[in-house]
């Protein structure tokens, strides 16, 4: 009974911080639209140290569709560099849900991103520092962005019953364009 009750709020520890995703606007529905979506992953493993990574998204009431493709190669232990590509596309009805003017052209976006990791494990504790840099070409012009994030997660063990907890404590972005920089930070 006492491993049930660990187990139960081990279980509910873990899933507190989860939240919907929303998708921002300011059309017909107000500041934000909340879709349902679907998703799909497909990773294949081509070599110890380089595996080929694919993910679909499909977002319901906006009709959106997103496709990423991801190659991530282990140079060392605790090092894995990233190259990956990002297609998205939201078609006129799922743009007009998400601006004011009714949109009659679809919105396409291309990224090409580039991404270093470091991760590192003491005592049932993993560090992971991401950085990454995104190459956005989309219908308004190109943006260059930097982009960081730290991952904490810990594992906790009762009896045969292992959870693992992880957050993402500190994202900091960075918008590279023709007229300056600007940061973000969350």
């Amino acid at each position: 009974m006492l491993k049930m009750m660990a187990l139960f709020f081990g279980c509910l520890w873990l899933w507190l911080p989860c939240a919907a995703q929303e998708v921002e606007g300011s059309g017909k529905s107000g500041s934000a639209v909340f879709s349902p979506a679907d998703y799909l992953e497909l990773a294949v493993p081509l070599t110890n140290r380089i595996a080929v990574n694919s993910y679909g998204f499909y977002l319901g009431n906006v009709g959106a569709s997103i496709a990423l493709l991801e190659l991530p190669l282990a140079v060392q232990k605790h090092f894995t560099l990233t190259p990956s590509y990002l297609f998205v596309n939201v078609p006129p009805s799922g743009s007009a849900l998400l601006t004011d003017p009714t949109a009659s052209v679809s919105y396409r976006e291309n990224q090409f991103r580039l991404a270093g990791s470091i991760a590192a494990t003491f005592h049932h504790l993993t560090i992971s520092d991401r950085n990454m840099y995104v190459r956005r070409f989309t219908p308004t012009g190109e943006v260059n962005r930097f982009r960081n994030k730290i991952y904490l997660s810990h594992s906790l063990s009762f009896g045969s019953h292992k959870v693992t907890r992880s957050s993402s404590m500190r994202c900091t972005t960075i918008f590279f364009r023709e007229t300056g920089c600007a940061a973000t930070g969350s």
